[in-house]
């Protein structure tokens, strides 16, 4: 059992460990680490580099999750193959959505592996931040409409194979996900940051299944 004399995971000695209450002046959420650094430090970077991009930073936190007997049907794996389309199938869609509406648009996007305790199937943590102008709300939930959620939704079910069965649920909204943040306070993309080291712990993540367990994008100027 892991406790604060350990600086590094012992199953993998390249993954240094993070005990403390902040980092970089950015409070993190009680009662879930460690945390792996690295992990909290692509975070870092990311949402410094988004608020450097707009005045306005709409985020979001989401889960995705595989189907039930996903493996089984032959659909695919349990890799990472699914999220990596998934990331880049909703970067094309939020372009076209954009250029549409003649507004500038960039985009970041940041995302865990874990696991439930006994569930053989991993599911995604996934931060998306998005231009505030453009997107101020995820919209429409119920089929059928435009919405930013149904963008999402229909990019996962793409990733997954599984457009057209009829599943559902398999995008869920973390209660009080949404964040409206004006990129001059820091008190705001602080909040963002405590909420999002969430997907920076330890726990939950599996260190042996071949997987890179957290990603992102990667960001430009």
């Amino acid at each position: 059992m892991l406790n604060s004399t350990y600086k590094r995971l012992p199953q993998n000695p390249n993954i240094k460990l993070h005990w403390g209450q902040d980092y970089n002046e950015y409070e993190l959420m009680p009662g879930v680490g460690p945390f792996i650094e690295q992990n909290l430090a692509k975070i870092d970077r990311t949402i410094r580099w988004a608020r450097e991009q707009s005045t306005r930073l709409y985020a979001v936190r989401l889960d995705l999750r595989f189907p039930q007997h996903y493996e089984l049907s032959g659909l695919g794996d349990f890799s990472n193959d699914p999220i990596n389309r998934c990331l880049k199938s909703l970067k094309g869609r939020l372009d076209r959505y954009c250029k549409s509406r003649l507004h500038w648009h960039n985009y970041a996007s940041l995302w865990s592996r874990e696991y439930d305790k006994g569930d053989t199937r991993p599911h995604f943590h996934v931060l998306l931040l998005l231009n505030g102008h453009a997107f101020r709300a995820i919209g429409n939930m119920s089929k059928g409409g435009e919405s930013l959620y149904r963008m999402i939704e229909e990019s996962w079910l793409s990733a997954l194979r599984c457009q057209g069965l009829g599943l559902d649920k398999l995008v869920h909204v973390c209660k009080a996900g949404q964040y409206r943040i004006d990129t001059s306070k820091y008190a705001e993309a602080s909040s963002l940051f405590q909420r999002v080291s969430y997907m920076a712990k330890v726990r939950d993540k599996c260190f042996d299944d071949g997987y890179h367990r957290f990603g992102g994008s990667q960001m430009r100027g």
